[in-house]
């Protein structure tokens, strides 16, 4: 008899994912500090903010208030005035359940979900990335890191919805990869729950599932069977349908949340309007911020172009940014643009055989982080 090969041993969760786990810790840590510092040091801008000093509390702003509203009373459509239909119902719904198991008030709440959704955001992210990417490359971790500590990373942890749309967008593109078409369209349902445009999701889908070239036969084999089936795809927008529904059967208009987005001058314009828009409509600094954010959108999605991404990642980012960019304002495009997690692969793979640049870019990104989180937390104007 020949002597059996030891067993290679299986490598833990929490081992494999340590380094997201440390990127996620450290800078949650630092958001929350600069939050507190900056509450502490810094003159109180005009808008108003909530006391208290825990993260929750000082990170509970702008459309939280809106978020928190829809969970504890549902939702109310002036056609005349801002309304809460402008607001998807899937982050709200989240809101009022964790509420209602853990006895917790809103704020807390917010604070529960959106970091639950960023922690198995990144931890999709890096395996997502690491599908193209694998060991030994830099490029997963370091697109984490740099996720992780975008200029406006604290959205991320706030009661918005960035932090589960980001893990549902990643989810439905892992299990795309994956030939997993029936969890692809779940996320994707889910996704054009949280927001509008996660309508976008169905064309690196369908990218996925018609575009790409044949798949290796092992993945071939998994593609078989009901729940493996590509037409799971169909019910990504159902998530959309379903609330377009619910508002016509209630206010009978199924597309008030567009009419009520139309009250804050939501609309679509040309990209040269916008910018316009944000350079003469804004007070001081505030236009440079948003035309920069343009400016370092374009640059990046130019940037993953010539990194030769993923067809599916460009496509998303593509159609993404198009929208964010047709917007007759640009107030909350730093926000918007969080979402896309092509970009920030884009700058990790570009960084990827430089450690000083990728530290350069890593520092100054969370220098502007300090600036905006500084506004956002001492009621100044960032949305």
């Amino acid at each position: 008899m020949t002597e059996m090969e030891p067993a290679v041993p299986k490598t833990s969760f929490f081992a494999v994912e340590k380094e997201v786990f440390l990127a996620f810790f450290v800078s949650r840590t630092l958001v929350w500090l600069l939050a507190w510092l900056a509450s502490r040091w810094i003159v109180h801008g005009e808008f108003p903010i909530s006391s208290g000093d825990a993260m929750w509390d000082l990170l509970f702003r702008w459309d939280s208030n809106w978020y928190g509203r829809i969970a504890l009373l549902g939702y109310e459509y002036l056609p005349d005035k801002p309304s809460s239909v402008a607001f998807f119902p899937l982050y709200p719904l989240c809101l009022r359940a964790v509420a209602a198991i853990t006895g917790t008030y809103v704020n807390f709440a917010g604070f529960l979900v959106s970091n639950t959704a960023l922690l198995g955001a990144v931890i999709l992210l890096r395996r997502l990335v690491a599908l193209d990417f694998p060991t030994p490359s830099p490029v997963p971790v370091r697109t984490v890191w740099l996720f992780l500590l975008y200029p406006v990373t604290f959205f991320y942890s706030a009661p918005y919805t960035e932090s589960l749309f980001v893990l549902l967008s990643v989810a439905a593109l892992l299990a795309a990869r994956h030939r997993r078409w029936a969890l692809a369209g779940l996320a994707g349902a889910l996704l054009t729950a949280t927001r509008a445009n996660g309508l976008t999701i169905m064309a690196p889908l369908l990218w996925e599932a018609f575009g790409e070239s044949r798949p290796s036969p092992d993945l071939e084999g998994a593609g078989r069977g009901l729940l493996r089936s590509r037409w799971w795809l169909l019910i990504v927008p159902s998530g959309f349908v379903a609330f377009a529904t619910y508002l016509h059967f209630k206010f009978g208009d199924a597309f008030a949340f567009a009419h009520a987005q139309a009250i804050w001058l939501r609309g679509f314009a040309t990209p040269w309007w916008a910018i316009r828009n944000a350079l003469r409509g804004h007070p001081p600094g505030y236009g440079a911020l948003f035309v920069g954010a343009a400016v370092a959108g374009v640059v990046l999605f130019l940037v993953a172009c010539r990194a030769r991404l993923r067809t599916s990642y460009l496509l998303y980012a593509g159609l993404m940014l198009l929208i964010f960019l047709s917007d007759t304002i640009l107030e909350s495009l730093p926000r918007y643009l969080s979402v896309l997690f092509p970009l920030h692969l884009a700058l990790a793979a570009a960084t990827a055989r430089s450690e000083s640049l990728y530290l350069a870019a890593l520092v100054a990104s969370t220098g502007l982080m300090a600036l905006c989180l500084a506004l956002y937390a001492c009621g100044y104007w960032m949305t």
